[in-house]
């Protein structure tokens, strides 16, 4: 009987030092996706955005700059991914990068499921998406544009839009 207690003492033990070891490669792994205030806060990205105003402008210019400065590893940013509770969003369109103040669609076609990764979590998640969107949305001058989106950029679009709204695939 001291045998088998001290056997499962040691099976206990052993486990709760794994499990550290994981939560710690976990730690550094987590670490490397917040490089440069990426996801400072991965609670924030999960927040319902404020819609922008004309004060907000910086932030817009803040997240072309990082998103620029996060080539290698993304493709678009929402203001609430680098700590601001902004409806912005930045969307690299290959040659160019742009913004979009307080975007809504309006208008979407021919759903179909697709797995996404995101700066806010390790892996990819299943989701839906639209191969076509309307977007409606004020440029980075706080003009109001209308735009119809497909493929690719579309898929990113609604996926940045998705964080403004809180959601995180």
């Amino acid at each position: 009987k001291n045998e088998m207690t001290k056997n499962k003492g040691i099976t206990i033990v052993a486990l709760v030092i794994t499990i550290i070891v994981l939560l710690i490669l976990a730690g550094i792994t987590i670490s490397a996706l917040t490089d440069n205030g990426l996801i400072s806060n991965a609670i924030k990205a999960k927040k319902e955005t404020e819609k922008a105003t004309e004060k907000d402008k910086y932030i817009a210019q803040d997240l072309l700059d990082t998103l620029k400065a996060n080539k290698d590893r993304c493709v678009g940013l929402a203001a609430n991914m680098i700590g601001y509770n902004k409806a912005i969003i930045c969307i690299s369109g290959g040659i160019y990068d742009f913004i979009m103040i307080n975007p809504s669609i309006t208008n979407k076609k021919e759903e179909y499921q697709t797995e996404e990764g995101c700066l806010s979590l390790i892996g990819e998640r299943k989701c839906k998406r639209y191969k076509e969107i309307e977007v409606e949305y004020m440029d980075i001058n706080f003009n109001k544009q209308h735009g119809k989106y497909n493929g690719f950029i579309a898929e990113i679009i609604q996926h940045e839009i998705d964080h403004t709204n809180g959601i995180i695939i």
